[in-house]
């Protein structure tokens, strides 16, 4: 787990320490171009917007 999106959007992503999980917070509106910096940063390409 390289911990890049909580680097880049600390804003949205966030470390659980209770799981070892990297989570999103919820939000009414998310920042969308620094998320979009997190995709393009994920080495393992994780990250991805999902339509409702």
């Amino acid at each position: 787990m390289c911990m890049g999106c909580v680097e880049i959007c600390s804003a949205v992503f966030y470390l659980n320490d209770d799981t070892g999980l990297i989570e999103v917070i919820e939000m009414d509106a998310y920042p969308e171009s620094d998320i979009d910096e997190a995709i393009k940063y994920c080495p393992e390409n994780a990250i991805c917007w999902e339509q409702d």
